[in-house]
C-alpha cells in the first residue's frame, strides 16, 4: 500500500494532479473538506515529504520543471516512519 492509497481509503483524499520528474514523485491531493497537501517521493532513494495547504505557485511548480525547489522548501516537512 502506498501513501496515496492509504490517505485515499482511510481520508477520503483523491489524486488531482501529478508531477512529472522521473526521479521525483508528486502528487496534489485533496481531502473532502477542501484541503489540499503536495506529497513529494524521492524515487530513487526513500523519502516523502508533504506541503500542506499548497500556494498556487507551489503547485505551479510541482507540475511544471521547479518540482526540486519543493523538495528543498522550507514548507516541505519530512515524513519518518509513517509508512
Amino acid at each position: 500500500m502506498t501513501l496515496l492509497d492509504l490517505l485515499a481509503s482511510y481520508a477520503g483524499a483523491w489524486v488531482v494532479e501529478r508531477g512529472n520528474d522521473p526521479c521525483l514523485a508528486s502528487a496534489l491531493i485533496t481531502f473532502p473538506d477542501g484541503r489540499r497537501l503536495i506529497v513529494l517521493e524521492r524515487t530513487y532513494r526513500e523519502g516523502i515529504r508533504m506541503i500542506q495547504a499548497p500556494t498556487d505557485e507551489e503547485i505551479s511548480r510541482m507540475k511544471g520543471t521547479h518540482v526540486w525547489e519543493l523538495w528543498g522548501s522550507d514548507r516541505a516537512e519530512i515524513v519518518d516512519g509513517a509508512v
